[in-house]
């Protein structure tokens, strides 16, 4: 893979890199051992204690977490410069969907499938943190997740590594694009944290050779590519090592392997829990782990500071490990610019015309992502858009006007007074009356009352509008869930509300998938949405009405069954896959039966084996056709191309999105491979009646897989399936032969 500093999209920082070398390099030699640790050495705070002052101007603390009152951080920054050595410091905080404005949580990010709009959100996100003083963030997760009982599902891409490396690249391009406003971007948690075992936070993560490379590291590699410098190691235990001290993970994998040169920041205490995770005896024990890691800031355990100052005198070996990490820590600063008055002053004096019109760009942006973000799943007798807006709407549940609840986990800063509900929205621009009954108090509650009320309200109105889901707090880390129905007595809600009403239009909001099954039956129309965060409101309304047709997609596939989990379309075929008849219920099988009567095939016997709703899905008011599907093999060896191309239409009287969605099969290689792998994608719009043409260009890379020892193309059949999800059927096929690969690197 190429190097982090990458010109494609860091110039800037590329540019400042060698300098930055050899000012760190003759820095490091005028640095006593304690200044070498403080860099290394990460506090969290809210104000700028006299003590801290302190502690900054001795050279003791080199980057500083969870301050965001530009005042403290100027307060800082003078006192960073009056240090002995004048080193600049970092100021971190998890920016993770927004800052004061917010978009949808990551995972409603991915339901757009649109990198491009993301890294306009994340440039115009890191110009209003930096003009706070702000200069770096723990974003973006990338950890790749098939289990949605896990609450950090919220804060990735998804279920796919494509998507998520797109969407991880442009994450990276938008948090570092503008070197006057930099935010560094810090992907994270190396890796596969999110195969937690049972979808618990922090739990032990196992996994193969295999799936680390062809599942858990694109999104980093991709990450890395774009410029990201710094890196967050996983909390978890991997294959029997916790990650931040997993030398194979973060020596050979992440620096041998990718080549990346960055920085690695332990996440929260991460260095502190090698003793309860039972690798280190003490804490001495733990940073000299962390530190033969390669681990370069330690994230508030504290341990480098306590127990590396007095050991690096007398011991030159420790001193060795420390040198180049302090080198690499000091280099990134004065690359990141950090070493510029711009950048050092702390804000924008006044805020001004500049951070207001910075805010009213991200409020576009963050409006046109909700609306890009959430998922028609039902639309039953094409009940939307509502196409008269007069007469009375009933808008019932208790996340219709819930401003903290709609933006989604990671909202610390989240500016409410920038916030519109679904209600507000509704109040300010429908045509009739507008009445609102919560029904239940909260998510989690149970009916006292309310939901008789919710029932003689829906009854009386024209249309009925239930917005339903989870709190922000049940999602995110450490909020993990046995259980994927609604919470509460919100089916119970639901149910009786269907009951009463005309139709009944439903919207759910959530950190995760949902388990659905239940109520799926009882809705005309189903609109599901990821936290979509400040602009939910709006964004909801005008889908609804007709004003936006709607085209999330999803990045994750909804479970029938929590007993489903995990549920992925890139699945194997396994030698028994369940087709036609071989597949018998429970309810259907005989008293009495063989044991082999059912077939023998993988599936559960109680339930339907395939998702609620695949990988890709998402209607529209507009409906597309997919035709004229073909693919040419061009050139050899390294130069060899597919060249796929498809016509789609759009046969609908409206105009649309769609997000053309190619996937391809590998039948018969040395390692079984999924049935089917996400290789590109395209989000296009088609006015009513228009045709194009969409080419598809993938090469070698594209094209391999890796076993676990090295990654290459075998000769032999490809398949490819084009469409609109994950269970598209238009396919096309090609055959490489020995000769065509022959002068290939893979």
């Amino acid at each position: 893979m190429r190097n982090q500093l990458s010109e494609e999209t860091v110039q800037p920082i590329a540019e400042r890199w060698l300098a930055a070398r050899e000012w760190a390099e003759h820095l490091l030699s005028q640095m006593t051992p304690a200044e070498k640790i403080g860099q290394l050495n990460q506090v969290s705070v809210d104000v700028a204690s006299p003590e801290l002052i302190g502690r900054v101007e001795a050279g003791l603390i080199g980057s500083i977490i969870n301050v965001v009152d530009p005042e403290q951080i100027a307060r800082l920054r003078k006192a960073a410069v009056a240090s002995r050595l004048g080193i600049p410091l970092l100021f971190g905080r998890d920016i993770v969907h927004g800052f004061e404005i917010m978009g949808p949580i990551p995972l409603g990010l991915a339901a757009t499938w649109n990198p491009e709009l993301l890294r306009v959100f994340c440039a115009l996100t890191a110009k209003a943190a930096s003009m706070r003083g702000l200069n770096w963030t723990f974003a973006p997760m990338v950890d790749l997740s098939r289990d949605p009982r896990w609450g950090r599902i919220a804060e990735g891409f998804g279920e796919d590594p494509f998507l998520s490396a797109s969407l991880a690249r442009a994450s990276v391009q938008g948090f570092q694009e503008d070197l006057d406003h930099v935010l560094l971007a810090c992907p994270k948690h190396f890796v596969g944290y999110g195969a937690s075992e049972s979808g618990i936070d922090y739990n032990r993560t196992h996994f193969s050779d295999q799936d680390l490379f062809n599942l858990y590291l694109p999104a980093f590699e991709a990450a890395f590519n774009a410029g990201a410098l710094t890196v967050m190691p996983s909390f978890s235990e991997i294959n029997g090592q916790p990650g931040v001290s997993n030398q194979r993970m973060l020596r050979q994998i992440l620096r041998e392997r990718l080549g990346y040169t960055g920085l690695i920041v332990s996440d929260w205490a991460a260095l502190a829990e090698l003793t309860i995770h039972g690798v280190a005896e003490d804490g001495a024990q733990a940073a000299q782990l962390g530190l033969e890691a390669g681990v370069h800031i330690d994230m508030m355990s504290g341990l480098y500071e306590t127990h590396l100052v007095d050991r690096s005198a007398l011991d030159t070996s420790v001193m060795k490990l420390i040198d180049p990490l302090v080198l690499d820590v000091l280099t990134l600063k004065h690359a990141a610019g950090l070493l510029d008055a711009e950048n050092n002053r702390g804000s924008l004096a006044g805020g001004g015309k500049r951070e207001q019109q910075n805010k009213e760009a991200l409020l576009t942006v963050a409006t046109q992502l909700a609306e890009e973000s959430c998922i028609l799943l039902k639309n039953h007798g094409q009940i939307l858009p509502w196409r008269y807006i007069d007469g009375s709407l009933a808008i019932i549940g208790p996340l219709a006007n819930q401003s903290a609840e709609q933006i989604g986990t990671w909202s610390f800063d989240a500016d409410l007074s920038q916030c519109e509900t679904p209600l507000q929205a509704f109040e300010a621009h429908w045509g009739g009356s507008v009445t609102f009954c919560a029904g239940l108090d909260y998510s989690r509650a149970r009916d006292a009352g309310g939901i008789e009320d919710a029932v003689k309200l829906a009854a009386s109105s024209d249309k009925t509008l239930l917005v339903l889901g989870e709190e922000a707090v049940l999602s995110g880390e450490a909020h993990c869930r046995s259980e994927l129905d609604l919470p509460g007595d919100q089916t119970k809600l639901l149910k009786a509300v269907a009951k009463a009403a005309r139709s009944l239009v439903v919207v759910v909001m959530a950190g995760r998938p949902l388990q659905l099954t239940e109520i799926l039956g009882d809705v005309d129309a189903l609109l599901f949405c990821f936290h979509p965060g400040s602009q939910s409101g709006p964004a909801i309304r005008n889908i609804l009405v007709g004003d936006t047709n709607p085209s999330g997609r999803l990045p994750v596939s909804f479970p029938r069954s929590v007993g489903q989990i995990p549920i992925y379309y890139r699945r194997g075929s396994t030698g028994r896959p369940p087709v036609g008849d071989e597949v018998q219920f429970i309810d259907d099988i005989p008293v009495g039966a063989k044991q082999y009567s059912t077939g023998n095939t993988a599936y559960h016997l109680d339930v339907e084996p395939s998702p609620l709703f695949p990988f890709g899905y998402g209607k529209s008011y507009s409906e597309f056709r997919y035709q004229n599907l073909s693919a040419e093999v061009i050139g050899l060896g390294d130069d060899l191309v597919v060249w796929v191309q498809v016509e789609i239409q759009n046969v609908s009287q409206r105009a649309g999105r769609e997000t053309i969605q190619l996937y391809m099969r590998d039948p018969v290689a040395r390692v079984a491979r999924p049935v089917r792998e996400l290789v590109a994608y395209k989000k296009i719009e088609l006015q009513a009646g228009e045709t194009k043409g969409i080419e598809f260009t993938l090469g070698l890379a594209d094209l391999s897989y890796h076993d676990g020892a090295e990654r290459f193309v075998e000769p032999g059949l490809f398949q490819f399936y084009v469409g609109g999800d994950s269970e598209a059927s238009l396919s096309v096929e090609i055959r490489l032969t020995p000769e065509q690969l022959a002068s290939s690197g893979l």
